[in-house]
């Protein structure tokens, strides 16, 4: 069995194992955001959960009676979950004010699907450029530092801190050298496979997933590819759930092959790592508030840099800039996308799909159509 197929093995067994975990006493806090620092959740002794799941349509039907269907189909997903009892093993829920769809779900959540005891809700600031934006997260921070010590009855100390955020950072590291491998002309691993990676970190045991990434990182880098001749194709957009790999898998069966992304649930996840400081604290405030920021925060032109950068580091040809249905934050940015994209010659798709496959034949015939104009 390749190091791969041991990692997504141990991904599709994770819940159990949480189960297990659960039962002998660990609490385990779900998280929908990747602006909550999983580090403070681990050094509280928790165990911490993606919960990003949104593969099938069933679920969103479900919390169409509590949603509008206008909304975006992610939190519909979520609550439809949560509504069959799929997140009953949660001890919590920690959110962020993402947008007015995330923020109105714990709501939802609590009154119709009788959710966990413990709910927290990050109010990030809208900007990520000023000390007061600064100061302000920190104390939100501190905040959450103080509820998590209160559910999980640990104290979180600087020690516990550096420990976490060693470990964590370590993820980050090895997530950047396996999209380093795709650099290649022939790159080891597909679009679908690297971003699966990718979210198996969200949910696994950090230290067991780092051997494992590592070994496939090592596996990767020996790996030998036949040319395949496809346009080198970079996929933007928000939170790819998991069992939702439409879009990436029509591009790289259709003319593409998907060599990086910018996404939140792909390297903007993992792109920059905590940085030194005596305060653990103010370190984790840095990282999670100057990271690579989604469209929610302003000025968007950091995201912007992040994208250009990767499409000369990567040789891209093209980029998808995939979005969700009725996700008003990234359609936003769009614009400015395409402007500065279209001014460096290079092409840009727009894309809109939600959870279902009614629109797999279109978005198949305006990919292929896509990746052969690049081609010509």
């Amino acid at each position: 069995m390749s190091v791969f197929n041991e990692i997504i093995q141990m991904k599709n067994s994770r819940i159990d194992q949480i189960k297990k975990e659960r039962d002998s006493g660990r609490k385990v806090l779900g998280f929908l955001c990747t602006y909550v620092p999983e580090e403070m959740i681990d050094a509280a002794g928790m165990i911490s959960y993606r919960i990003f799941k949104g593969g099938v349509s069933p679920p969103v039907t479900t919390a169409n009676a509590y949603y509008q269907r206008n909304m975006c189909p992610f939190p519909r997903a979520c609550l439809g979950y949560a509504l069959a009892g799929e997140y009953d093993f949660l001890d919590g829920v920690v959110s962020s004010h993402s947008c007015d769809a995330i923020r109105r779900l714990p709501d939802l959540w609590k009154k119709y699907a009788g959710g966990p005891p413990f709910f927290f809700e990050f109010d990030l600031p809208k900007t990520y450029t000023t000390d007061n934006a600064y100061n302000y997260f920190r104390k939100d921070l501190i905040r959450f530092k103080g509820a998590l010590e209160k559910i999980s009855g640990e104290e979180i100390t600087d020690e516990k801190l550096a420990d976490s955020i060693e470990t964590y950072n370590r993820t980050r590291i090895l997530l950047r050298r396996l999209y380093g491998l795709r650099r290649s002309l022939n790159p080891p691993i597909s679009g679908v496979e690297a971003l699966e990676v990718v979210k198996a970190s969200m949910i696994l045991e950090r230290k067991t997933y780092n051997k494992k990434l590592s070994e496939l990182c090592d596996e990767l880098s020996i790996k030998r590819v036949e040319p395949d001749g496809n346009v080198r194709i970079l996929v933007s957009g928000g939170i790819v759930a998991d069992g939702d790999n439409k879009v990436m898998g029509l591009i790289e069966s259709h003319g593409g092959t998907v060599v990086t992304d910018d996404l939140c649930t792909g390297s903007r996840y993992f792109w920059n790592a905590i940085g030194d400081s005596e305060d653990p604290i103010d370190a984790i405030c840095d990282r999670y508030l100057r990271n690579v920021p989604c469209p929610r925060m302003k000025p968007s032109e950091k995201r912007l840099e992040h994208v250009i950068d990767l499409i000369k580091e990567y040789q891209v040809d093209g980029v998808v800039y995939n979005l969700l249905k009725f996700c008003e934050t990234f359609q936003y940015d769009y614009p400015i996308f395409k402007n500065e994209l279209e001014n460096m010659g290079i092409p840009i798709l727009r894309l809109e799909s939600d959870y279902t496959d009614t629109d797999v034949g279109q978005l198949r015939t305006r990919i292929e159509a896509f990746t052969e104009m690049i081609r010509r």
